[in-house]
């Protein structure tokens, strides 16, 4: 299958708050949720749907990087008649709120009030938000999951956060503190400014000791795709134990390498190489399309 919403763009109009495209018949609105807290795009398909997905985003600068993937992501959904939402947690994008408040159990919320009015069959997610939406998928009964590059755990996340936190300050000529240090400096001012991006004390305390594997002990969905993007060949051994996990349930499990130099928020700088085609992963836009169309909207 090819991406084919984008090959459209001389067909996309606006009409107050509604983006549309009369040739594919498709179009994206704004939407509220938690009580007006919670800003989302929905973007809905020609006809009746056959089934509905919430997208949970990464958090912080990572949301950038992916927000373009997510967008190609919906609209290709949308063609294939499911309706998708894409929403901001609080404190981040539209919604409402500080960055500083920001926790894991704001975000799992937010997902959750999104999916008790959209009652999503399939949640999408990009890494921490792997975290967040296999919370979520294992409180919704029935829903399946598709994971792009996820966090094996928060503390494996932070660490990132910590690297580029001191590599920040030495680049502003400040002493970078490190190890328990940090940390407790960390927890004493409340925040800590990574790449200009506040991350708050909330966030760390309840997200430091979640693990994807745990996360998904009450997963009952019966389909879940693992993308991994990076250089390497072959999945990671954290991505392998995931499948193995989620295999061990009898489900429909399927696992893809996306083979270039993602340029994440905490990863490597993008080399001058690297094409828009690549950084937008169309491979993993269009096996996850594949995977949702073939397994269902509906059991």
């Amino acid at each position: 299958m090819q991406l084919t919403a984008h090959e459209h763009s001389t067909e996309w109009t606006v009409e107050g708050d509604v983006i549309q495209n009369a040739v594919l018949g498709i179009r994206a609105e704004p939407r509220w949720f938690s009580d007006g807290s919670v800003f989302a795009m929905t973007h809905h398909p020609a006809g009746e749907p056959i089934g509905s997905v919430v997208i949970c985003p990464p958090t912080h600068a990572e949301v950038g990087r992916n927000q373009r993937r997510e967008l190609l992501a919906s609209w290709e959904l949308a063609m294939c008649g499911y309706t998708v939402t894409r929403l901001d947690y609080r404190g981040l994008g539209h919604s409402v709120g500080n960055t500083e408040d920001m926790s894991f159990d704001t975000m799992v919320a937010d997902v959750l009030d999104a999916a008790s009015i959209v009652r999503p069959g399939w949640f999408i997610a990009t890494r921490a938000g792997a975290l967040v939406a296999a919370a979520a998928a294992s409180a919704t009964p029935e829903s399946n999951l598709v994971l792009w590059e996820p966090v094996e755990s928060g503390q494996a996340w932070f660490k990132e956060v910590f690297r580029a936190s001191m590599m920040g300050a030495l680049k502003r000529g400040e002493k970078g503190l490190s190890g328990a240090a940090r940390l407790a400096e960390f927890e004493r001012v409340g925040y800590i400014d990574v790449v200009g991006n506040t991350v708050g004390w909330p966030l760390y305390s309840s997200l430091a000791d979640r693990t994807l594997s745990r996360e998904l002990e009450s997963f009952s969905g019966d389909a879940a795709l693992v993308v991994q993007i990076q250089q390497k060949a072959a999945l990671k051994p954290a991505n392998e134990a995931i499948v193995a996990q989620l295999t061990r349930g009898g489900r429909t499990i399927e696992a893809l390498c996306v083979e270039h130099n993602e340029p994440w928020w905490f990863g490597a700088t993008p080399r001058d190489d690297v094409v828009l085609a690549s950084v937008d992963a169309p491979e993993a836009i269009t096996a996850t399309v594949e995977f949702i169309s073939r397994i269902g909207g509906h059991r």
